[in-house]
């Protein structure tokens, strides 16, 4: 199965007090983030969280050449087929409402 990937990290210029914060630290908004890389990840697993955590596992063990974000980690938000994800100290939350 292809999934459509998109990694957002916090914008740091913006919103550097944000940076690695767990889930329920502070408000969620799009608008602290950018976009750091898209991509369409091949998977053999049809569970969103494990294939996050094969999205997470990649860019952590062998980041793609043309990545320019850091490696994955708390406070960061990949969206899968359009459903956004928080990465969060153990795993990841579904976002449900984001400012």
């Amino acid at each position: 199965m292809i999934y459509k990937v998109k990694i957002y990290q916090i914008n740091e210029e913006k919103a550097s007090h944000k940076l690695f914060k767990g889930f329920n630290d502070e408000p969620i908004k799009m608008s602290d983030y950018k976009l750091v890389y898209e991509y369409k990840h091949k998977s053999n697993v049809k569970v969103a969280t494990s294939v996050l955590d094969e999205v997470y596992e990649a860019f952590n063990v062998s980041k793609p050449d043309d990545f320019k974000g850091h490696s994955i980690s708390i406070s960061d938000i990949i969206v899968l087929n359009g459903t956004p994800y928080y990465v969060d100290r153990i795993g990841f939350k579904k976002i449900d409402e984001i400012c």
